[in-house]
């Protein structure tokens, strides 16, 4: 089934049911209809319905005219709001529904055709459609459809409860979001009183989607008044955060799940919540909770990646969701990640979240631009916080992963193109962030290199519109914006690691002073961004000092935007131009009602003199004169006058540009369909053409082929009679083939033969290698045998060398001992000779005397007894030492 071909039958189909609306056209229509909606079934890929081409915008024109006209039939009408809820699936063709084809006050105006039956299946998916095309998106108001809309479903609302009041909440919460006019109108209803009674009363109801709505629409119209400081008072907001947990962790679809996250990303943005969610103290508890939920399809994923940075903008709540997804034990081990794995069967946040990083925004649309967001908000609370140490922030991880990711895209469409450049944008920053550490920066630098910088730098520059026409191109919502921020984030990657990474620097350097790079600075410095304009400078001071910069050709660029911008804003102002002969600062101010008269001067008619009074006054107050003769009350008479009639001026504008809005677009739609149909005939025109040169070709081809067949008819002649001569060649070939198949026989048998004693040798071979390799292990245990024992004897010879020393040790001490005795000896022997000496000399005193000392003698002898007993005890030592 060619969808090319389905969405052509659909606009013929279409073109025809409009010019004539008999039964065959309706059940044609009706069938081409329901091939675009299998062609449109949730999961199927539809790239070939493209809103910026001309067939799909032609579709999407036949479909807005087919609600447009309420005599159409209700299956048929039916059969279309069923594609066009298959469609609005889809972010890109909503976003073309609602602000290209304005179908959602077609849809509002063809809702109220259909109220009186509001049972019919038909109401309740109009709502649906139309709960999908607000979802997110910016309404106008005022305007009469989307009073009566507002009308239809507070009256659903506060009616008994049905299958359309869950669509009617839901509805109703998209418009009051971030939409003053409309809830300023809520408000002002009489029964709005009622309405709250109402939805304080669904904040308990067993559906969760009712309950969603309803906090929804409670927190975008009384959230800072008296009545929502009593819903989310200080003893109800923490029954609401777990109530609102809940709903995520455990909700019935991904439909509620995504507006709940909604819900309290809105609420965050309140200081008091704010306040509150910091002091919740099961907060980590949920939030762990909620983390899991990463490894769950695309867009609950997304959501839960739009919630954790909701968390990370709250002071206090980033370092809290930085460490529930770093503090677990398992990001310690290594090899726990695998990239190649599909995110449900990775149970760990983080690595759940360096996953969808790593996804193609193709497939997975916000996911890994988000994913890449809360990696970029976590390590820069590591880096800011200082807890790379108490944390594991696993930068082998995220590091690959983000170099990845900085590759040139290679594909046509600009949506896809836009969002891969982001993606590669975001990735940069993720390892700008990762810079500001210098242990990290390092890793960085050895995943970074030159080539794939210069590669991300000349894709630009080859395909940026920007770069192509040397910064005279506006962006014009293409891709070319975002390649801007992808090149000056690579150079600010580059200025930070070309220290570290071998011709960096030099590379570097060259590219600040290529003149490629002057439309890129210019657009830069010229943006209203301020992110950009600070990045761009600091560039700018790296490339001033440089010999080679073209700093004049940047003066020009620069100049060339200031004065685009210059005549943007004349053309902007032209209606506030001042008037010829009016003083200065006085402009001329003038609207024109519906048939194209001047509304100021159809106003003056009925008031000549109090207009010139007005003027008057006007004049005076701006010629710097003292308004003395005029009394108060007249001067506040006036300027009331002054102030109903520019409200009446603008009421009339207002009017004026709804009704050119409403032209425009059926403009639009005209247009288009006349370049549709344009493009059908030069396309069938252009298919003719070709059919008759296929024709023509195939003629001629067929003319060829008779012409050859001829040839080789007489060719095969001329190969039969060849053919006979070489079949008597091939009979002698045969005799000698059948002489040599037995010959052949004959060396099989031998080969056979030699084959066998092949076989025995080697079998005799592999014994020998087996005994040859028993024999080996023999030998290996005995040289394993005589090393132990070498190594036994070793051990004994030095205990035996040990105690040798230990003997000779002993042997020394007593040879020792012995030269003491000696030396005790010596010393006895020389007292014994003094003491003989002494005896000698005693004797010879008392020789003379012996007489006189006989008494003395006797007692002397007892004396000498001892003497002589000393003397034998030291003879007999002696002796003993000696021996």
């Amino acid at each position: 089934m060619d969808p090319t071909s389905c969405m052509k039958g659909l606009v013929m189909a279409g073109s025809q049911f409009r010019n004539n609306r008999s039964d065959a056209n309706i059940l044609q229509l009706q069938r081409q209809i329901e091939l675009m909606v299998s062609l449109t079934m949730t999961g199927r890929s539809v790239k070939f319905f493209n809103p910026q081409q001309i067939l799909p915008m032609e579709c999407l024109s036949c479909l807005c005219d087919i609600i447009e006209d309420h005599h159409t039939p209700a299956t048929l009408s039916h059969k279309t709001i069923v594609l066009l809820n298959n469609l609005a699936s889809y972010p890109d063709i909503r976003d073309a529904m609602h602000t290209t084809f304005n179908f959602t006050s077609s849809l509002a105006i063809f809702l109220q055709y259909h109220t009186q039956s509001p049972g019919e299946p038909l109401v309740l998916q109009t709502l649906q459609l139309l709960q999908k095309l607000t979802y997110k998106s910016k309404v106008s108001y005022p305007n009469s459809y989307m009073e009566e809309l507002i009308r239809f479903l507070i009256s659903h609302i506060l009616s008994h409860e049905s299958d359309l009041t869950a669509p009617c909440l839901g509805l109703l919460a998209n418009l009051c979001k971030n939409n003053l006019s409309i809830q300023a109108h809520v408000k002002a209803l009489e029964n709005v009183k009622s309405i709250y009674r109402t939805l304080i009363a669904y904040v308990s109801h067993s559906n969760q989607s009712i309950v969603v709505y309803s906090f929804s629409i409670l927190s975008n119209l009384c959230l800072n008044e008296e009545i929502g400081e009593k819903v989310f008072n200080a003893k109800n907001i923490y029954q609401t955060f777990q109530l609102i947990f809940n709903i995520i962790v455990n909700g019935d679809s991904s439909n509620v799940r995504r507006f709940t996250c909604d819900l309290f990303i809105g609420l965050l943005k309140s200081p008091k919540i704010q306040q509150s969610v910091v002091i919740y103290e099961h907060f980590e508890a949920c939030l762990m909770q909620v983390l899991h939920l990463i490894t769950m399809d695309t867009e609950s994923a997304t959501k839960i990646f739009e919630l954790l940075l909701s968390f990370c903008s709250v002071n206090g709540l980033r370092c809290t969701v930085c460490r529930a997804l770093l503090n677990t034990p398992s990001l310690q081990d290594p090899d726990r990640y695998q990239p190649q794995i599909h995110q449900r069967q990775i149970t760990e946040p983080f690595f759940a979240l360096v996953h969808w990083a790593g996804q193609s925004v193709e497939t997975h649309d916000q996911a890994p631009l988000f994913a890449l967001d809360l990696l970029k908000e976590v390590f820069e609370e590591v880096i800011d916080s200082g807890l790379s140490a108490q944390l594991s922030p696993r930068t082998d991880v995220v590091v690959p992963m983000a170099v990845e990711q900085l590759t040139p895209p290679c594909d046509t469409d600009g949506s896809v193109l836009k969002l891969k450049c982001l993606k590669t944008v975001k990735a940069l920053d993720v390892l700008l962030v990762l810079c500001n550490d210098e242990a990290m920066k390092l890793q960085v630098a050895e995943a970074v290199g030159t080539k794939v910088c210069s590669t991300l730098l000349e894709h630009q520059y080859q395909h940026n519109r920007l770069g192509m026409t040397a910064g005279h191109c506006g962006m014009d919502g293409d891709w070319s914006e975002a390649g801007v921020d992808l090149v000056l984030h690579t150079l600010e990657l580059m200025s930070r690691i070309k220290t570290y990474v071998a011709n960096m620097d030099m590379m570097f350097y060259e590219t600040l002073q290529d003149q490629r790079l002057v439309a890129f600075l210019a657009f830069s410095l010229t943006n209203d961004t301020r992110a950009r304009v600070q990045l761009a400078l600091r560039l700018l001071n790296q490339a001033l000092p440089l010999p080679e910069f073209p700093a004049i050709m940047l003066g020009d660029s620069i100049a060339a935007y200031n004065a685009k911008q210059a005549t943007e804003r004349k053309v902007l102002n032209i209606g506030h131009m001042e008037a010829p002969g009016s003083p200065p600062g006085k402009q001329q101010k003038t609207s024109v009602n519906y048939n194209g008269t001047d509304v100021g001067k159809g106003r003056g008619k009925g008031s000549p003199h109090r207009e010139g009074s007005v003027d008057t006054l006007i004049d005076r107050m701006n010629s710097g004169l003292e308004i003395k003769d005029v009394k108060a009350s007249e001067i506040m008479d006036l300027y009331e006058h002054k102030l109903a009639s520019l409200a009446t001026k603008e009421s009339h504008l207002q009017d004026l540009l709804e009704a050119k809005q409403l032209a425009l677009a059926q403009a639009d739609r005209l247009i288009a369909q006349y370049k549709s149909r344009r493009a059908q005939s030069e396309a069938e025109a252009r298919k003719l053409a070709s059919m008759l040169q296929d024709s023509e070709r195939r003629s001629e081809s067929y003319r060829d082929q008779i012409n050859e067949l001829r040839l080789d008819k007489e060719r095969q002649a001329e190969d039969m009679e060849q053919l006979v001569g070489q079949n008597s060649k091939l009979q002698a070939v045969a005799e000698e083939h059948e002489q040599l198949q037995a010959a052949y026989a004959e060396q099989i048998q031998r080969v056979e033969a030699l084959q066998r004693s092949v076989n025995a040798h080697m079998d005799e071979q592999n014994s020998l290698r087996e005994m040859n390799e028993m024999l080996r292990r023999h030998n290996e245990s005995l040289k394993n045998q005589i090393e132990d024992e070498k190594k036994r004897l070793t051990k004994q010879l030095k205990d035996k060398e040990v105690k040798l020393t230990e003997e000779k040790d002993k042997v020394r001490t007593l040879e020792h001992e012995k030269e003491d005795l000696e030396t005790a000896v010596d010393k006895y022997r020389n007292e014994l000779t003094k003491l003989e000496q002494v005896k000698k000399e005693t004797v010879k005193k008392y020789e003379a005397s012996i007489a006189e000392k006989d008494a003395l003698i006797k007692t002397q002898k007892g004396e000498l007894d001892k003497n002589a007993q000393i003397v034998a005890m030291i003879h007999n030592i002696s002796a003993g030492v000696k021996s």
